[in-house]
């Protein structure tokens, strides 16, 4: 409208001069002319806080950023933007910090599919006669709310899971998730051609 300026229409919109002038190509912010149409970027968040590291320039951290640079410099009372010191504080008007990559998430494998035959004793020694026995297809519970099973303690149980599996010949990894203990038992039947025979039963200890 007449009488604006590219000034008066920033403080309208809450936005920097400088990234109203280089998102529409203004190379002058003081000549903009009537029915000019000007693009408006969405506000950012208010700044960071930017500390000059060795062999920075200003240019290349308002490149980081992608804010103008003399926008930074006037934001921080500096007249010449070749004279910043390591160490240094900057206000980063508009920008929002650096995104870092993300971490990337080790996916764990999924419960070993059953039957499994889980008996479920009312104490944590896994001892006398198991308050009940059922068929469990995996072995993948939360508890948090009530007991394995109805008339059971919501604490202080235990259960054993027990199964006979095939498995390829190769390297096996073998994962637990509690929130209390754990124990593996494994009796391993190698197969051959010629024979069948037994290797040593192996304990796993795991603790939460």
């Amino acid at each position: 409208g007449r009488g604006e300026t590219l000034y008066s229409i920033a403080r309208r919109y809450g936005v920097d001069v400088w990234t109203i002038a280089c998102a529409n190509g203004v190379v002058n912010p003081n000549r903009i002319y009537v029915g000019q149409r000007l693009t408006i970027p969405t506000a950012r968040p208010v700044g960071v806080v930017h500390v000059v590291q060795p062999g920075e320039m200003l240019a290349r951290i308002a490149l980081r950023y992608g804010v103008n640079m003399w926008t930074i410099a006037r934001a921080n009372g500096i007249s010449n933007p070749n004279h910043i010191y390591v160490g240094q504080r900057l206000t980063i008007p508009g920008a929002a910090p650096p995104v870092k990559p993300a971490q990337p998430q080790v996916a764990l494998p999924g419960s070993f599919p059953g039957p499994w035959v889980g008996e479920y004793f009312d104490n944590v020694t896994l001892t006398g006669t198991p308050y009940v026995t059922r068929d469990d297809e995996s072995i993948n519970f939360n508890w948090n709310s009530g007991p394995p099973a109805g008339g059971m303690p919501v604490n202080s149980f235990s259960v054993r899971w027990s199964g006979t599996f095939h498995f390829d010949a190769g390297t096996y990894r073998f994962y637990a998730r509690v929130d209390d203990g754990v124990r593996v038992y494994s009796i391993i039947w190698a197969s051959t051609s010629r024979r069948t025979s037994s290797i040593s039963p192996r304990f796993f200890t795991f603790k939460s």
